[in-house]
């Protein structure tokens, strides 16, 4: 049977899929732009899948991506007369009618010829499995809506299993996601897929048996899961290595562990590490007290519009720890911690909630009542000194004894 890719091409989308070292991918993306500047119908389509970010390819692969790069590649490809591509773009809900215009091929020409290869080669399995869990079958007619997880009928996730499953066997891990979501109902064979693909040394699905692991209590499991997930590129999971370290979940608490796995993913601009990291900064465990390299971990943890991290940058500008004293801007970061604990629930946020919590509210009541941001607001201010006074926030109490009801029922000083 004819190959389904040239020599090259071929060579390097295994890099990029099939393994899980940089360098090796770095390898793959470099054939497959020799192959493209050679004039090869595919490799702009796989191209194209490198610039499209996850789920297409991993944080660990460190592409960047680009979707107005992707687009332009993809539609070269199509223009060439890339089967693959036509697949690929339909997916992305990139086939818009100017594309469809300039196609050398049809749409169900090229589902033909995909499926003509899918007997043999693990990504035209995948791109057949994938068409079918999302309904994008020619039999389906036009152009498919986007979902973001398969919408398939019962009949399409049987006929789409079995190439999914052979790509699978490839070890094209691709095929892995879609399998976990069509056994959705069947958690022992999601956690046979999750453990098997991890046992390959990919790093996404090292983090993703940890998740499991977390999810069904196995702790220790879930940290040794997530270390070898970091070690190994998955450099967000340095934060799920923290958090477990700083709770004491799967080994004794270790607060010093944990502010150097936050580390490694904050520098690498992931925000939730970032807050934690800025949070163990801020209060000295762990590593020692440095109130301006708190606040740099927290400005950059805000700009995410983390809540925790917005509120305790405001106690900041509020007490000038770090930063230069402005109750202006501690008003409007306070009340973005306040306004957020109200719309959802912040407490798994930090170890230390409770004790945050009571200090950020007791500033922002501090702010009302004494008019240093805006009129003076004693009801809303009192209101916050009791929320605080709640979460054991001394301060707070000490404020509270300031303050009674008139006769009139309104709040007035002592």
């Amino acid at each position: 049977m004819e190959k389904a890719f040239s020599d090259k091409t071929d060579a390097g989308i295994r890099l990029i899929w099939m393994r899980f070292d940089s360098e090796s991918i770095r390898e793959g993306v470099r054939l497959l732009h020799e192959a493209s500047d050679a004039g090869d119908p595919d490799a702009p389509c796989f191209l194209a899948r490198t610039r499209m970010g996850d789920p297409y390819i991993r944080d660990y692969a460190g592409q960047e991506a680009d979707f107005r790069e992707a687009a332009s590649l993809l539609r070269e490809s199509i223009r060439r007369g890339s089967a693959c591509a036509v697949l690929v773009a339909r997916r992305c809900g990139l086939l818009t009618p100017s594309v469809r215009r300039d196609m050398p091929l049809s749409f169900k020409q090229a589902w033909d010829a995909v499926l003509a290869r899918a007997s043999e080669d693990p990504f035209c399995q995948y791109f057949i499995g994938s068409a079918l869990c999302y309904g994008d079958a020619p039999e389906h007619g036009g152009p498919a809506p986007h979902p973001s997880s398969p919408e398939t009928d019962a009949d399409n996730a049987l006929r789409a299993i079995p190439y999914l499953e052979k790509a699978l066997d490839a070890g094209l891990l691709d095929a892995g996601d879609l399998l976990y979501s069509l056994y959705a109902g069947n958690r022992e064979r999601q956690r046979t897929i999750v453990r098997r693909c991890a046992a390959t040394g990919s790093p996404y699905w090292e983090a993703r048996c940890g998740s499991l692991c977390y999810e069904d209590g196995r702790d220790a499991e879930a940290l040794r899961w997530f270390e070898k997930a970091a070690r190994h590129g998955q450099i967000g999971s340095w934060f799920d290595v923290g958090l477990l370290y700083e709770r004491g979940l799967g080994a004794p608490k270790d607060l010093s562990k944990a502010a150097e796995a936050y580390r490694k993913s904050a520098e690498q601009g992931f925000s939730d590490a970032q807050q934690a990291l800025g949070i163990l900064t801020f209060f000295g465990r762990g590593v020692p007290r440095d109130p301006a390299r708190a606040a740099y971990w927290l400005r950059e943890a805000a700009a995410a519009d983390l809540p925790l991290a917005c509120g305790l940058l405001g106690l900041c500008f509020l007490r000038g720890f770090g930063v230069q004293q402005d109750d202006g801007e501690a008003f409007a970061l306070l009340t973005r911690f306040a306004d957020a604990r109200n719309e959802e629930d912040l407490s798994d946020e930090s170890g230390f909630f409770a004790e945050l919590a009571g200090m950020l509210l007791n500033g922002l009541g501090e702010l009302y009542a004494e008019g240093r941001a805006g009129p003076e607001n004693l009801k809303e201010g009192v209101a916050l000194f009791q929320e605080a006074a709640a979460f054991g926030d001394a301060d707070a109490r000490r404020a509270l004894v300031r303050f009674k009801k008139n006769w009139l029922g309104k709040w007035v000083r002592v």
